[in-house]
């Protein structure tokens, strides 16, 4: 979530996340095939949530957001850019790491 920290608080919180991953393919089907090899993955999400604090939500009404990005990076690293759709709007850039195993 592109959420800031504390920013959401309360004794009730509940959220759906949902990711596609459409691992490598994209490359190919546009004509990237040494991007196909690499193994990089393409993944899209998104995520709506909201919480409360005694039954008043503190997160003024549902939380949105939506994101695309690249998995395997080297085999290891993964970067999104999410589209924050509540407000305030925004985008963020994220790092970290796509998969051990």
């Amino acid at each position: 979530m592109t959420a800031y920290p504390r920013e959401f608080i309360g004794d009730r919180f509940v959220m759906l996340s949902v990711e596609q991953n459409f691992g490598n393919v994209p490359f190919l089907a546009i004509g990237l095939p040494f991007l196909y090899r690499s193994g990089m993955e393409i993944l899209v999400n998104a995520a709506a949530g909201q919480s409360w604090l005694d039954g008043v939500s503190t997160t003024n009404g549902w939380y949105y957001e939506a994101g695309i990005g690249l998995g395997k990076i080297f085999g290891l690293i993964r970067a999104d850019l999410t589209y924050r759709i509540s407000k305030p709007n925004a985008f963020f850039f994220t790092i970290g790491i796509s998969s051990i195993l």
